[in-house]
């Protein structure tokens, strides 16, 4: 038996010999569209880059995100990842960076970047905690802005208005302190400012769930029967108001139409079907991303150098109908060869390119 396994080991058939290792702690569940798609696509940029990647999911339950980075901590060293990749959603970013930098466990904060309070109290990477590496966010501004823009200009070509050439909005958010939430409400803000011919009636936060979705949605119908327009903070929640709509005899992209942001197959069939008439996406692949710049980290070419520490980019874009029908039948991002991206492999790239639309436009 011992020459058996001396032979395997000399053939490197034993295991696979990976450059580092990377643990992801996801907030959702491990049946959600975004997350799972989040994790795929990070698997595959794992694979292409030599990485033993591994997803860990707390299913909707910010404690369990907590304990999931105790969990992490509490191996051995040798069972311990390199890397520690999380989202830093609602309140928990101090609590998890504290546990990681006790364990030496160098963290990587993707999705969320740290609201006013929690500034106060843990700084800027590389500051009070040494081994919080740095951030790569999407510019979720950006997606509130280009759905406020698009749903608006749909619903005025539509003829929506009412007799004073007034639209009335709605908007569900997704949560009240979550950062990407809070952006993608600054850019609806911002797109509103650009017609004021239209009411938002009000604001309400969803928590990104369909099913609370819907039961708002049932109610400000009510309250608001002259509503014309539903911008919402993700694809779950624009499917929860859709139903909605159904119940009160609306028609979905007819007589009320809305938006959404995600790439679920979902959203996409419902863009195609004119359900949705506005929806943004890209940002799935920002967990792809962050495993490009570790993986520069661990070979000697630090981010924060040329990049900075904590990077917010441009990662969303419009899909139209076709787009929509060909990203269904091919979801962008699992074709591609994410070692094209990375500055250790590719010396001559100054900078990092994690635009989506060029992906998008090329459809590859």
């Amino acid at each position: 038996m011992p020459i058996i396994l001396i032979i395997l080991i000399l053939l490197g058939l034993s295991s696979p010999v990976w450059a580092m290792s990377v643990t992801f702690i996801a907030p959702g569940h491990e049946h959600e569209a975004y997350w799972v798609g989040v994790s795929e696509v990070m698997n595959k940029a794992a694979q292409d880059l030599g990485i033993e990647f591994k997803t860990l999911f707390a299913e909707r339950d910010i404690l369990r995100e907590i304990e999931l980075v105790k969990s992490v901590t509490r191996l051995t060293k040798s069972q311990q990842p390199d890397y520690l990749i999380i989202a830093g959603e609602k309140a928990i970013l101090p609590e998890q960076l504290k546990l990681a930098e006790a364990a030496q466990i160098p963290v990587f904060l993707i999705a969320n970047i740290p609201n006013a309070q929690q500034r106060l109290q843990i700084g800027y990477p590389r500051e009070r905690f040494k081994y919080w590496l740095g951030s790569l966010t999407p510019q979720a501004e950006a997606a509130g802005y280009m759905t406020g823009q698009a749903l608006i200009k749909a619903g005025l070509q539509a003829g929506l208005q009412d007799a004073s050439g007034r639209l009335s909005l709605l908007a569900l958010s997704g949560t009240r302190s979550t950062g990407s939430s809070v952006q993608r409400n600054r850019g609806l803000a911002s797109a509103l400012k650009d017609f004021p011919q239209v009411d938002l009636k009000q604001v309400v936060h969803a928590d990104w769930r369909q099913d609370k979705a819907y039961v708002q949605t049932t109610h400000l119908l009510q309250r608001y029967p002259d509503v014309r327009l539903i911008w919402c903070a993700n694809d779950q929640i624009a499917l929860g108001a859709m139903q909605a709509l159904k119940d009160a005899n609306l028609q979905p992209g007819k007589d009320v139409l809305l938006s959404a942001i995600n790439t679920s197959v979902e959203a996409m069939q419902a863009l195609v079907e004119g359900r949705l008439s506005a929806l943004a996406g890209g940002h799935y692949l920002s967990g792809a991303w962050a495993l490009v710049v570790l993986y520069d980290y661990h070979h000697g070419v630090d981010f924060a150098i040329t990049e900075g520490l904590e990077m917010d980019r441009s990662m969303f874009a419009l899909f139209s109908p076709e787009q929509a029908q060909r990203f269904i039948k091919a979801p962008l991002g699992y074709a591609l060869d994410f070692r094209r991206y990375t500055k250790h492999l590719n010396p001559q790239l100054l900078h990092y390119r994690f635009d989506f639309r060029p992906i998008l436009e090329d459809g590859q």
